[in-house]
């Protein structure tokens, strides 16, 4: 069981690193803009607000999702459109903030290091809790992450069965279809599920658990990883460009943001 904790906890890291990589997303888009100008600190908030939102999300994908999702489903629509509103609010402020790269010689290093940005903790909490999309993207890159385990002898106590489960119910429930292949898929699913922990239910519900918490952790540190050094070069690199440039990459990113807000609101009104 320690080796399958240590090869879910490596695959959990290097799930978490690679798919924070998209820059597409509201938690991106904010940390970069925020780097651009200069806000290490304030990235860093951010970064690890929006890791509990991954930790949480992860780990509800993989062990919890059947209890959960049924009430978290109704929710999801009204959870959207505040999600939709926050996030507009954020691109807006980006819109409309004023920059400029200081002198190279007028920074004072010992006073940039005490700088402290407010709130960055609680803006990264509330941009990932608040895309529920989050989950359902979690739950599909977990599933093929477990699939592709199972597929090289790894021994995922049945969870790669019950995750599989849950995400065909997920995806009936969301849609409305009645196709008699997943019926088929799920009932078959549930059998061999069934079987498996008629053998020993309290072990493998264990070894699930156990599974579920060193994969969502190593993932929440993976995403972190990826966003400190991420923050840090372009910090780093942002005096290379000129003003110019650089005001014009973070207007991009906040109109990028601000299209992103206005499509989780759509997705939101239209699930109502």
């Amino acid at each position: 069981m320690i080796e399958n904790l240590i090869i879910i906890s490596l695959i959990g890291l290097v799930a978490g690193f690679i798919l924070s990589i998209p820059a597409g997303g509201p938690t991106s888009i904010v940390i970069f803009t925020s780097a651009l100008k200069g806000k290490i600190n304030y990235c860093h908030q951010v970064n690890l607000g929006a890791a509990l939102a991954d930790l949480v999300y992860a780990f509800i994908s993989m062990y919890g999702f059947a209890k959960f999702w049924p009430t978290f489903n109704l929710y999801v629509p009204y959870i959207s459109i505040g999600g939709a509103f926050f996030i507009l609010f954020i691109s807006i402020k980006i819109l409309n903030s004023v920059f400029r790269i200081p002198e190279e010689n007028s920074i004072d290093p010992n006073k940039q290091l005490n700088v402290k940005y407010q709130n960055g903790y609680l803006t990264g909490v509330l941009l990932g809790f608040l895309n529920p999309g989050l989950l359902m993207s979690w739950m599909g890159s977990s599933l093929l992450v477990l699939t592709l385990l199972t597929s090289y002898g790894f021994n995922a106590s049945g969870l790669d069965q019950k995750l599989r489960t849950e995400v065909n119910l997920a995806e009936s429930n969301q849609y409305g279809e009645k196709d008699t292949t997943f019926t088929n898929q799920a009932s078959k699913s549930n059998e061999n599920l069934k079987a498996i922990e008629n053998e020993s239910t309290v072990s493998i519900d264990r070894n699930q658990l156990l599974l579920s918490i060193f994969y969502a952790f190593s993932v929440s540190i993976g995403s972190i990883t990826w966003f400190y050094y991420a923050s840090k070069l372009i910090v780093k690199y942002r005096e290379k460009f000129n003003d110019k440039i650089v005001f014009r990459i973070i207007q991009s990113l906040g109109i990028a943001l601000f299209l992103v807000g206005l499509v989780i609101g759509y997705k939101g009104i239209i699930m109502l």
